[in-house]
């Protein structure tokens, strides 16, 4: 499943003297579910993350739109990786200042009118927002441009992704969150994995010596692409091979 050319793409970054490797959660390390509270990790996936980020000079982040909280209780917390959750607004579990919580509030009762409108839509409440999730609703587009007219009159950034609308409070995004991180480590080079629109930020600000894998179908700014979660286990998998071998290997 893992083409040539992202093969060497690897392998050549494995060599980098500081190395970061981060992906995403939903669509990329767990397979995507009608139910995102049933959303379970890939088989493999957390060990291999877990096991590369246990590496010298080798940091492990997943970044995820979903609330810290709910990311460390799917992924459980794995030694040797960074959780970043809310799409880069709570890194490690930061607070977070009292006026923004106090707009979340606000707009969050506004969505839940919206999933209540409309039948098989539910809403997951997070710390900077809420996000609708339409995938079962009866209206998918209805519920859809309600979300949307929601953050609108609230001012809100209003992120779309694979059959949810998600409203976020503040400014910050995953390419930003991730590019803070690889600055501050001082990161030779950086592999990214991601599936959803919200992934693209993180594409877009990618450089030569970095590695970009979109997961999936779908327009994407990334240099390769995988067919689905599985493969990223085999992409990190291949990663932690190489940087395992000698330095004359």
């Amino acid at each position: 499943m893992i083409s040539p050319d992202l093969a060497d793409a690897l392998i050549a970054s494995a060599s980098a003297g500081r190395l970061l490797v981060a992906s995403d959660f939903d669509g990329t390390l767990s397979p995507l579910v009608d139910d995102p509270r049933a959303a379970a990790p890939q088989p493999g996936a957390i060990a291999a993350i877990s096991a590369i980020g246990a590496l010298d000079r080798v940091d492990a982040v997943i970044i995820s739109g979903r609330s810290f909280e709910v990311l460390t209780e799917l992924t459980g917390a794995p030694d040797g990786v960074r959780l970043i959750g809310t799409h880069g607004a709570q890194q490690e579990g930061e607070p977070l200042p009292d006026n923004t919580r106090t707009d979340v509030v606000s707009m969050t009762r506004a969505l839940a009118a919206v999933a209540d409108e409309f039948e098989g839509a539910f809403l997951e409440p997070k710390p900077v927002g809420a996000a609708l999730h339409y995938r079962n609703a009866s209206d998918r587009a209805g519920a859809a441009e309600a979300a949307i007219r929601v953050g609108e009159r609230f001012g809100t950034r209003v992120l779309k992704g694979k059959e949810v609308v998600e409203l976020v409070v503040g400014e910050g995004n995953k390419g930003t969150a991730i590019d803070g991180i690889r600055r501050r480590m001082g990161s030779d080079a950086t592999v990214f994995f991601g599936d959803d629109i919200t992934d693209e930020d993180v594409f877009e600000m990618l450089g030569a010596d970095d590695v970009g894998v979109k997961v999936g179908p779908g327009p994407t700014a990334a240099e390769f692409r995988v067919p689905d979660p599985a493969a990223v286990v085999e992409a990190i998998e291949m990663l932690l091979a190489a940087r395992n071998l000698p330095a004359d290997g």
